[in-house]
């Protein structure tokens, strides 16, 4: 049976096969059938998955934000990611007042876990952001901050649905040739988190968590690679103030990059041959690993490198067309900021010509028309909802106002 007010995570027994561990929680909640959240994973040698339940709070706690359930947690989770957790909340519900509220998070134990072995993981991609954190932190370009001892961790099911293997194999095939250039391994997850969580711009940051915190015995640190720069944070799920509320005391996550803009990025990625091959960061229509061009991550990736001088990078089977540029069409909000992005590398490189004006005019295209949705909403709220009336009310008025008729006695 459901559980009454409440929504409980139940740990799933481990299971092995074929050289993969599986394993994960089943959710219950009232009024909603019983669904499991499960991660699969192929361990390096000598590598273990954690005892904590730490990794599987994090996905289903928006749903219990979003319909005011405490959390009942099956096993041990940390208390410092408790304490994390709980601001975490608050930034979300401040962030978005009204669809989300803080709910408690109630573990059968609670008890902080022991450091991990030497080292950190990165979240990674094969995109320019997740190649620039893999990069500049292998060759200790981070600085003070350098963790060079990194093992990547690609998720399957995030950008390439779980049920596209051959596309996720082709794809984990061209990152692995990419971090193997800087002698970095790379572990596999499989997971179903955006079946279980279908809001994927909040998920983002807690779902790349939930897979660095599962690896957590294996090193003491976790990147998320920042999607976009401090200058221009948009309302996004990874964030580098929530990221850094998905810690625990012996496991921190931190935001990584978001001090460099995507220009800073490309500069420093494109002395690396190894990324220009294998470069990654078409999402809408994967072609077996490879960018099929056209998308407008594809669109926006090639200008950025033309803006730059740098030509077109060898990931891209062919250079883009002002065509092509002006068949993008309607965008969403990230498609609207990378465009916005592309176009401050354009002034700030000083580049022209018709590419820049196609650009321009799909982007404010763009703006133009989320203006006129947006007067035309607000136009339609102050004029409110129109009048009804019942059915038939008018001619029983009509009927009311005729004078009584005078029959012969």
């Amino acid at each position: 049976m459901s559980p009454a007010g409440r929504i409980v995570l139940r740990r799933l027994e481990p299971s092995a096969a074929e050289g993969e561990i599986t394993t994960g929680v089943a959710i219950e909640s009232p009024h909603a059938p019983r669904r499991r959240l499960w991660y699969r994973v192929r361990l390096p040698e000598g590598w273990r998955l954690t005892d904590a339940s730490d990794p599987f709070v994090l996905v289903p706690l928006y749903d219990a934000m979003r319909r005011r359930l405490p959390i009942h947690v099956e096993g041990d989770v940390s208390p410092s990611l408790l304490a994390n957790l709980e601001e975490f909340q608050r930034f979300w519900a401040r962030w978005y007042p009204g669809r989300f509220t803080p709910v408690e998070i109630v573990p059968e134990h609670e008890r902080e876990q022991p450091p991990g072995a030497a080292g950190a993981l990165t979240a990674f991609s094969g995109g320019v952001d997740s190649c620039f954190t893999a990069f500049r932190h292998a060759t200790g370009g981070a600085g003070r901050r350098s963790q060079t001892s990194l093992t990547a961790v690609m998720a399957h099911g995030f950008d390439v649905p779980i049920e596209k293997t051959a596309e996720f194999d082709a794809a984990a095939d061209g990152a692995d040739a990419i971090l193997a250039t800087l002698g970095i391994p790379l572990v596999q997850v499989a997971t179903n988190v955006r079946h279980v969580e279908h809001a994927w711009d909040d998920l983002v940051g807690p779902a790349l968590a939930s897979c660095l915190h599962l690896l957590r015995p294996n090193a003491r640190a976790g990147l998320i690679p920042a999607s976009y720069p401090y200058s221009r944070l948009p309302l996004w799920g990874s964030h580098p103030v929530s990221d850094r509320l998905l810690s625990s005391a012996t496991f921190p996550i931190e935001h990584d990059g978001g001090a460099y803009s995507r220009d800073d990025k490309i500069e420093v990625i494109a002395d690396w041959p190894a990324a220009l091959a294998g470069l990654r960061v078409c999402w809408e229509k994967p072609l077996h690993g490879r960018n099929c061009g056209s998308c407008v991550k594809c669109v926006r990736t090639i200008l950025a490198f033309r803006a730059l001088g740098l030509g077109l990078p060898e990931c891209f089977d062919a250079d883009v067309t002002d065509d092509q540029i002006r068949a993008l069409g309607r965008l969403d909000r990230h498609g609207r900021e990378s465009l916005r992005i592309l176009l401050d590398s354009v002034e700030r490189t000083a580049s022209s010509g018709s590419w820049v004006r196609a650009v321009r005019s799909v982007y404010y295209r763009n703006v133009l028309r989320d203006l006129a949705h947006v007067l035309i909403s607000a136009g339609a709220a102050r004029r409110g909802p129109p009048a009804r009336r019942r059915p038939g009310c008018a001619g029983r008025r009509r009927a009311r106002s005729r004078p009584p008729s005078r029959r012969p006695a």
